[in-house]
């Protein structure tokens, strides 16, 4: 409690002071930094328009990445990131970064493109839908902008309490969860906010929502108190709890939720009903689960204290897992026959999901504590205090290189 206090009178000091889309150019003239679309083409496979890819932020992705990989290159975004993925449009990185600035960098060379400040510190991820960037603020005067990514102009922004987590898209609305957990859905075009719910009195909004069905939103708060919502009113289809505290947010897919907590219990929800499916647990009481990774089978998740487990997804029971040596803080990333993590101890893994063993490992410059993105035969990472990786599977890298 004395923490979750201290937080928000941090958060209350802080508001005081207070692309479906083509190739990007960030365009820096006459001292002016503008962010603007250029080229034609929209909507390729190859894209990640929000953290984790997909609506179920389920972070499966079909490419394969192959170890061995090899540094390609590595750039300096000046400050460090929120615990979301990097974006990928046509053939530009886009990184968010807590000092309130978006980066664009070259996929193929990691150079930079420019760079465009929307204020304050951006902890959620940005949310690309429709040619429009929604871009969250931690604090600041304004805490919630939609900005035209073809006409390089702010279409609107709101002020009022700010956003840690990432928007998504649903029904007719771009839905967020504010640090006070109230679900808010707003008019993409105009900003008009259309209904909101207040997810419990005294809570925080510490995960971001999930998208499911077409118009079904779900969201869970800190204390563990979660609901199912009609993506167009408001309209609550379900409510439930998992009983201890979640920061870290949750993956679908298919008919179950994956619900991380912090006191050593990851929870499956039926996501018809609410009802818990199951519960993993482990002895200590104070272990921290990542956000999970999933294809359906199994479940993919890390812990405060080292250990990576392949769970399954109907059980919950444990297919294997690896004991590291540090602390896992950052979500799993799914490709064709491999998952990667990384660590506080500054080690990336790659593990073949056939063989269930660890393959390929290395040490970056600083912890990893952010999603993972990838395409095909790459791998994109965010390391502290301010670096964007790219990897490359070795072969691909030579045949670039050559």
């Amino acid at each position: 409690m004395g923490d979750a206090l201290r937080k928000k009178g941090l958060r209350a000091a802080m508001i005081a002071l207070g692309l479906r889309t083509g190739m990007i150019l960030l365009l820096l003239a006459a001292g002016c930094q503008t962010l603007q679309l250029d080229g034609g083409r929209f909507g390729r496979d190859t894209d990640w328009l929000m953290d984790g890819k997909t609506d179920g932020r389920e972070r499966l992705v079909h490419v394969s990445v192959v170890p061995p990989l090899v540094e390609a290159w590595k750039y300096n975004a000046s400050a460090g990131f929120g615990p979301g993925s990097p974006l990928i449009v046509d053939d530009a990185v886009l990184v968010a970064t807590r000092k309130g600035e978006v980066h664009a960098i070259m996929i193929d060379s990691g150079k930079k493109m420019g760079v465009k400040s929307f204020g304050t510190s951006i902890e959620g991820p940005m949310l690309i839908y429709d040619g429009t960037a929604f871009i969250p603020n931690a604090y600041g005067p304004n805490v919630l902008t939609a900005y035209d990514i073809k006409r390089a102009r702010k279409i609107w922004r709101i002020d009022g309490i700010p956003f840690e987590t990432a928007p998504v898209h649903t029904g007719r609305y771009i839905i967020g969860v504010d640090i006070e957990a109230n679900v808010r859905a707003f008019d993409p075009g105009t900003g008009e906010e259309a209904w909101a719910y207040a997810l419990g009195e005294r809570a925080f909004g510490e995960t971001s929502p999930l998208s499911l069905a077409g118009d079904l939103v779900f969201v869970v708060n800190d204390r563990g108190d979660a609901v199912m919502l009609r993506g167009d009113d408001g309209d609550v289809i379900w409510t439930s709890s998992v009983g201890y505290p979640v920061y870290s947010s949750p993956a679908a897919f298919g008919a179950m939720i994956f619900v991380p907590t912090t006191r050593g219990r990851l929870i499956a929800l039926a996501a018809d009903t609410g009802r818990i499916a199951w519960t993993f647990q482990v002895d200590d009481f104070t272990v921290r689960f990542t956000s999970p990774a999933t294809d359906g089978e199994i479940v993919y998740v890390g812990t405060s204290d080292g250990i990576f487990y392949a769970l399954d997804a109907a059980t919950g029971t444990v297919r294997w897992q690896f004991d590291g040596p540090d602390a896992f803080t950052a979500a799993p990333l799914i490709t064709n026959g491999h998952v990667y993590i990384g660590s506080m101890g500054r080690k990336l893994y790659g593990f073949d999901r056939t063989t269930e063993s660890l393959v390929w490992e290395t040490e970056l410059d600083g912890r990893i504590k952010s999603a993972l993105a990838a395409r095909e035969g790459e791998l994109i990472v965010l390391s502290e205090p301010r670096y964007v990786y790219m990897f490359r599977s070795e072969k691909d890298h030579d045949a670039q290189s050559n």
